[in-house]
């Protein structure tokens, strides 16, 4: 039975057949409905969160949380993910100066000597910061990065990424800033006051000289501060889209996903060997003598495991490759002997 979607007034405008029909409407209305023919409000689908607004990640504030689930459902697009990433860290950073360039227009490069620069590029805390905010770039879109200033906020001394499932920003103010990010593990819900923390973020302007304001004003000592990595690409001004959703969109996700599925089935029903096996009557006689066994319903029994024996032995995907061996007799007159 043909499963139909119907508007308001029951004109069906879309259906699925059980044996893989697809029906749609043709056709448009002579008018449009004002709701869509009207502007529509530019303002961000948005979660209220005490003293804020929080602009949703994603249809119902779960973006992230899908994505990962598609991600971690489709081996190819999983993998793809982890080799870009890894192939972008490759061995980390090595500080230098550009010196000039030479003839063919190569940067000519020194590496630094600074002891602690290269201490610092090199550090565990660095590699870490890579490896994770290249991570949440590729399989999110942005990353959030938590600069750490020491205990008087003259310097920063520390870089974290913050994993960006957890991670929502507050919706601009009036000047198009987005002031806020606002860090929950219980984003499906609405988190109470207790089960989340609130970061002030840089000005994606100018993010340094953000920095040097607040240093100036007194407003860094004890505090730690998020910066946004993001492709603007997307046009999105809160949560840019990550580079494989696209492909999601236009239904490449979904044939990677369902290919492994389409391959077992193959297997099952259409690249196994179909058998049909001819045994002569006389072959009963010489396997399972009657006088072997004491009644009928044991030679019957006999004779049913042995069937499934050759049905074991020829069948399902493991013996899609298995070779046959057989064996017959040639009589005295050169006629083949039945087996």
């Amino acid at each position: 039975m043909a499963e139909l979607l119907f508007n308001k007034s029951g004109v069906p405008l879309i259906g699925y057949g059980t044996r893989g029909v697809y029906l749609s409407t043709m056709g448009a209305p002579e008018e449009k409905p004002k709701k869509i023919s009207s502007p529509q409000p530019a303002d961000p689908d948005k979660t209220s969160l005490e003293n804020y607004y929080i602009s949703d990640w994603g249809s119902g504030n779960t973006f992230p949380t899908k994505s990962d689930e598609i991600i971690n459902s489709v081996s190819v697009l999983n993998s793809g993910l982890k080799f870009i990433r890894n192939f972008t860290i490759g061995q980390g950073i090595f500080p230098v100066t550009v010196e000039g360039f030479d003839d063919n227009g190569n940067e000519v490069l020194k590496q630094l000597s600074d002891p602690k620069i290269r201490a610092f590029a090199n550090s565990r805390m660095v590699r870490r910061y890579l490896e994770k905010a290249t991570r949440d770039y590729l399989k999110f879109g942005p990353a959030f990065i938590q600069l750490l200033p020491n205990a008087d906020g003259s310097q920063l001394v520390g870089i974290n990424t913050i994993n960006a499932k957890y991670c929502r920003l507050t919706v601009a103010n009036a000047n198009g800033v987005i002031e806020k990010c606002i860090v929950s593990g219980k984003w499906l819900d609405t988190p109470s006051s207790a089960d989340y923390t609130i970061y002030d973020v840089l000005d994606e302007y100018d993010p340094e000289a953000d920095l040097r304001r607040r240093q100036y004003g007194n407003k860094v000592k004890g505090k730690s501060f998020v910066q946004v990595i993001r492709d603007s690409w997307s046009n999105n001004e809160y949560y840019s889209s990550p580079v494989w959703y696209s492909s999601y969109t236009a239904g490449w996700i979904d044939i990677a996903k369902a290919i492994p599925a389409f391959l077992k089935q193959a297997y099952i029903n259409q690249i196994t060997w179909k058998w049909h096996v001819q045994i002569p009557y006389a072959f009963w006689d010489r396997k399972f003598p009657e006088s072997e066994y004491p009644d009928v319903i044991l030679r019957q029994q006999a004779i049913n495991n042995f069937m499934d024996e050759i049905e074991d032995n020829l069948c399902g995907t493991s013996n899609a490759n298995k070779p046959v061996f057989t064996m017959f007799e040639v009589g005295p007159n050169g006629r083949t002997e039945e087996q």
